[in-house]
């Protein structure tokens, strides 16, 4: 029907360029469908010599025809005089071979339209596009497009003629593919790349350079960040365990702050992964490893007052003893920042009310508390231990209220007076010397 209208129609060349509010013109919208008879019997009334239309994104007819994955007018408009350039980009920097690429949706067609793009101009798989300097690989990766990533890492790992081995698989922040695949969990992704080893003819660097910083799909990004930290970030068990397999232990590969992968799913709080990792004996999860900071995996977790996080790595080993740089605890920290669920359950491990742990500046939890200005943490602490001595001093010889007035915090100066009352007249001298009226106001009644 869609022929016979247009077979008796006198077309022209103006209305073969007419654009609607896009700049999309027929010949556009032509190439997205399924077959390449309405677009062969438009181009017949183009002249040969005819400027290739372009829409308002500086997108061609190929551009389309890719990204509906019609190899029938795909086909078509390669055989055309124009001699349309396969590897054109628009206003974005996208390639044809990108957006057939990014499509999620694989199909037979759009496979071939891949595997012809890349057979004609390998080097197009190393091309950058604007949006974060992404190749054709990450796009792939991001989309899920298994089919496509498997032809376009056979011409990359292939080492072909023109194909680009000099970074093209890094985008702007120095990611590579595998560093999407193990943030959005494509755990078969990750697989594809483990298994075609990157950029490299030899297969035996896989495991020697995995995580080296020049290698191709095992670098870290311009955070000094590698895949396996995203894939825990991530939280997908599959996608961590397909890294591990092909690398060292996962305490090896270490951020700028000296964490593990595991120390990021502690703090990202990715409890099915927390608990997964720990269940897994083959990983091996160093119960004393130490941060840049000298935390613990449990000092992190008490960090972010996750109390099912802090059970799970107490019960599997972890010391809610152990120090940091300053000497503070797990419960130190919790303190610090108000997690009243961690502190219980930190305060319950130490067989109830009794002793604090003191830092090495002799500062119990409930100092930290203070100093963090959480008023309802010590509130909380100081009902649920009402024989606390808040008279006791640190080894700078100042009490929880010095901390508090300290903080400039008036909640906290509150419930201590409340409790305890003054402790001694230096700390209504400290009071004066923070230039809180209303701090010192609060002390004087």
């Amino acid at each position: 029907m869609v022929l016979k209208t247009i077979d008796t129609m006198d077309i022209q060349n103006s209305s073969l360029h007419s654009r609607d509010n896009h700049s999309v013109t027929p010949i556009h919208l032509a190439s997205k469908l399924p077959t390449s008879r309405v677009l062969k019997l438009l181009l017949q009334h183009l002249p040969t010599d005819c400027n290739t239309p372009l829409d308002f994104d500086g997108r061609s007819p190929l551009h389309y025809s890719a990204e509906a994955g019609s190899i029938a007018c795909f086909h078509t408009l390669l055989s055309l005089p124009w001699h349309l350039p396969i590897d054109q980009r628009d206003k974005n920097g996208m390639t044809p071979l990108m957006y057939a690429v990014a499509e999620s949706l694989s199909t037979p067609e759009r496979d071939e339209i891949v595997r012809l793009l890349v057979t004609k101009k390998p080097i197009s798989v190393g091309m950058r596009c604007r949006m974060r300097g992404m190749s054709a690989v990450h796009l792939a990766v991001l989309a899920n497009n298994l089919s496509a990533l498997g032809i376009l890492l056979g011409v990359a790992g292939g080492g072909g003629e023109g194909c680009d081995t000099t970074g093209g698989y890094y985008d702007s922040e120095q990611r590579t593919p595998l560093h999407y695949a193990a943030l959005h969990g494509r755990a078969e992704a990750v697989e594809l790349l483990m298994r075609h080893g990157g950029l490299t003819n030899d297969a035996r660097s896989l495991l020697i350079l995995a995580w080296n910083v020049d290698f191709k799909f095992f670098s870290r990004d311009s955070h000094n960040v590698p895949p396996a930290h995203y894939a825990a970030q991530g939280g997908d068990f599959d996608t961590l365990m397909a890294i591990a397999r092909h690398g060292r232990p996962l305490d090896s590969p270490l951020d700028d702050d000296r964490r593990t992968p595991f120390m990021w799913a502690v703090v990202f709080q990715r409890m099915e992964l927390v608990g997964r990792m720990l269940a897994e004996r083959s990983l091996w999860i160093n119960r004393l490893q130490r941060d840049g900071h000298h935390y613990t995996a449990l000092h992190l977790a008490a960090l972010t007052g996750n109390r099912d996080i802090c059970r799970a790595l107490i019960e599997e080993g972890f010391s809610p003893l152990e120090r940091d740089l300053y000497e503070a605890t797990p419960e130190h920290l919790a303190a610090g920042q108000g997690h009243y669920d961690a502190l219980v359950y930190f305060a319950y491990k130490r067989a109830g009310p009794g002793q604090l742990p003191l830092d090495e500046a002799g500062r119990s939890p409930l100092g930290y508390a203070c100093l963090g200005g959480q008023a309802y943490a010590v509130e909380t602490m100081l009902q649920g231990q009402p024989s606390l001595d808040l008279a006791q001093v640190d080894s700078t010889g100042r009490s929880v209220l010095h901390c508090a007035v300290m903080a400039e915090s008036l909640a906290c100066v509150e419930v201590l007076v409340k409790v305890g009352g003054l402790m001694c007249w230096k700390v209504v001298r400290t009071g004066f010397s923070t230039g809180s009226t209303q701090l010192s106001r609060t002390l004087r009644e």
